[in-house]
């Protein structure tokens, strides 16, 4: 074998080497671009479903507000209707025809002067007349009527702005039971 043949063989064996070294590098290069493909796949996914994730949790604290402010408006709006019945009450009650309005007084005035010895009796100028007991007028007051004992040391107020504010809360609680 001469040196030509012993060149040609050592070029062939080199042409194999690096073509066998080219081959599994290429095998090598397809596998990893296989891993890589799928581990971009993988974290993609994973993205996917953490925004989804979000997304949702997004949707429920929006759907929450909104739920919140519905029920404001809603509470707000029975406040309203509530507000609005007393308000039709107050107005009924102080155009009450005289003879109702007597009689009303009365019945308050009679439950009244069994807890209290009544000397003076605070009212408007116009229901004055309603009573036959001695009246101061007070015209802060727009319906009923305020007792005081002679010593001025015990008052019961039946006018219309305590009674309500007395009742209401009770009231407030009936009504929205039936109303709602």
């Amino acid at each position: 074998m001469g040196i030509e043949e012993l060149e040609n063989e050592i070029i062939q064996n080199a042409e194999n080497d690096a073509s066998a070294i080219i081959k599994q590098a290429e095998q090598e290069a397809v596998k990893l671009q296989k891993e890589y493909n799928e581990e971009a796949e993988n974290k993609r996914k994973k993205h996917d479903e953490a925004l989804k994730m979000e997304a949702e949790q997004i949707s429920k604290i929006a759907l929450s507000r909104a739920q919140t402010e519905a029920n404001k408006h809603l509470f707000d709006r029975k406040k309203e209707i509530l507000n609005e019945v007393f308000e039709k009450a107050s107005v009924k009650l102080r155009n009450m025809n005289e003879k109702e309005k007597k009689k009303l007084y009365h019945d308050a005035f009679k439950k009244v002067s069994r807890d209290i010895d009544i000397n003076i009796i605070y009212c408007n100028t116009k229901d004055a007349s309603l009573f036959s007991q001695k009246t101061k007028t007070d015209n802060n007051i727009s319906f009923g009527f305020i007792v005081e004992n002679k010593e001025g040391t015990k008052q019961q107020d039946f006018t219309l702005s305590t009674i309500l504010e007395e009742v209401r809360p009770k009231l407030m609680h009936k009504l929205a039971d039936k109303l709602f």
